[in-house]
């Protein structure tokens, strides 16, 4: 589904039934973008952290186990549209990654992350730790945001 993402450039869904649904990018209230970090990292060894830590850390498998139920929570926002409720969860995942997940944000990225914590309208996610060294946002207020990452590159989805 990546490619077709990709190419036809709009979020697809598909329900249940294998039903393809495209999503309309206007009618968010919330805004996602996609942070390029120019860093290219190996997948390998941050999957590797992931694993022993999730194995020997009982509070690491906790927030990873909360982290599920907020991305869950997520999904299900999006699919009926409960943009507050995105907000929310967004800010819940963005928190769990930032307090548990630190050894695997680039750590140029702490700083504004913890922005992003501390602020009423941008949240940053991981977004896998491959070669692309991409984050994923949100943001409440895409103007403030686009002023505020000028020196960032960023591509809204």
């Amino acid at each position: 589904m990546d490619p077709l993402v990709s190419y036809l450039n709009k979020a697809i869904r598909i329900d249940v039934s294998g039903n393809i649904h495209f999503e309309n990018q206007e009618e968010l209230s919330s805004y996602f973008f996609i942070l390029d970090t120019g860093i290219s990292r190996q997948t390998e060894p941050l999957v590797k952290y992931f694993k022993e830590t999730y194995q020997k850390d009982h509070s690491f498998f906790l927030a990873i186990e909360k982290l599920k139920f907020h991305n869950q929570k997520s999904i299900d926002a999006i699919l009926v549209q409960d943009y507050s409720t995105l907000w929310l969860e967004m800010c819940n995942i963005s928190d769990i990654q930032y307090n548990y997940m630190q050894k695997m944000i680039p750590e140029i990225y702490h700083s504004l992350w913890k922005q992003g914590l501390d602020s009423d309208y941008f949240r940053l996610k991981l977004c896998g730790a491959g070669g692309g060294g991409m984050l994923m946002g949100i943001t409440l207020n895409k103007e403030k945001l686009i002023q505020r990452f000028q020196n960032y590159s960023i591509t809204f989805i």
